[in-house]
């Protein structure tokens, strides 16, 4: 079958559902993911840290990440220094030093130039030359802002960028890439308030937006206790992606990154919620009934309990043969 043209019979034997995948529901083999927010907000942390654990083929986020298998990985930093990446990446390096594959698996590269607007100069064969030789699967750009040269406003030299990562993805066509953007300063309307962007709130050129087969959005929120951070998944192509939006804290004594709910309608939190109302324990096929009933489907299902578990919340109990979910003791919170 070609790369670039498609018979009706040729599509027919596509399985959507078989497409490899690179991190469940939110990546796939082949596919280009915008990661937009503000500056400052931590975007280049969470992204390395990701990259990491797709390195090593882990779960990142207690498994909200969900990562099948580990991945050729080759991080480009086009703007910052080494230290900058040694400070994103060491605290989650050392989590991850009995995964041996690792280490093995994820490069980083400062490049001296890079100019993604054209497919030549020496950045760019650079570039090709280790997506080549180290058999990478997801590359990562961080940022588009300095990425090439031009203006991130022009609409002519934008699409000359998406040109190139088109054609990069023509020579590896399993190649995913996730680029880092940065959004624009928030407008006001007539009122003179801030206006709600969602996952428009890009900076400069619409092209940038359809440039993405989907879009990660990461911004700061606050309440009256504390400024967190928030991963939602903005647009996507296809129906079948879309991760559940979660936040994301910062351990600043030793720079993990961790996951959690975001609010009290997250799927877990009810799961969770569910367990705790029973004292002595909800048998397990009940409890799939409820989810169920609440139109989650069992592998949902299955993974949040994973989760629960993992994160020593709940403990699951066999009794004369009955499989019984139990909150801990300690695990109230």
């Amino acid at each position: 079958m070609g790369e670039q043209t498609y018979t009706v019979i040729d599509l027919q034997k596509l399985e959507i559902e078989s497409r490899e995948v690179y991190i469940e529901r939110a990546l796939y083999a082949g596919q280009t993911i915008m990661f937009v927010g503000a500056q400052k907000t931590g975007k280049s942390y969470f992204a390395e840290q990701l990259s990491a654990c797709m390195a090593a083929g882990v779960d990142w986020g207690n498994g909200r990440m969900a990562i099948p298998k580990p991945l050729g990985i080759l991080y480009v930093l086009t703007e910052g220094t080494g230290w900058d990446m040694a400070e994103r990446l060491n605290p989650i390096t050392r989590l991850l030093d009995d995964v041996s594959i690792f280490k093995s698996n994820w490069m980083g590269w400062r490049p001296e130039q890079l100019d993604l607007s054209s497919m030549d100069g020496i950045g760019m064969f650079q570039l090709l030359q280790y997506l080549e030789d180290l058999k990478i699967q997801v590359l990562f750009i961080d940022s588009l802002y300095s990425s090439f040269k031009g203006s991130v406003n022009s609409d002519e030299t934008v699409s000359a960028v998406a040109s190139t990562i088109g054609a990069i993805k023509t020579r590896f066509p399993r190649l995913s890439i996730v680029i880092l953007h940065h959004e624009h300063r928030k407008h006001k309307d007539q009122k003179g308030e801030w206006q709600d962007e969602g996952a428009e709130a890009f900076a400069g050129s619409w092209v940038i937006s359809a440039m993405g087969d989907a879009m990660w959005m990461y911004s700061t929120k606050g309440n009256e206790h504390e400024l967190f951070r928030e991963f939602e998944t903005g647009n996507v192509r296809s129906r079948l992606q879309g991760l559940h939006p979660f936040r994301v804290d910062l351990d600043e004594e030793t720079g993990i990154l961790t996951a959690m709910p975001r609010d009290l309608g997250d799927p877990e939190v009810q799961a969770q919620l569910k367990i705790q109302a029973y004292v002595n324990g909800i048998p397990k096929t009940s409890f799939f009934e409820w989810t169920r009933g609440r139109g989650v489907n069992d592998k949902s299902t299955y993974r949040h309990l994973k989760h629960l578990r993992d994160e020593g919340i709940i403990d699951e109990v066999e009794t004369d043969g009955v499989k019984t979910l139990h909150m801990r003791t300690d695990s109230y919170k």
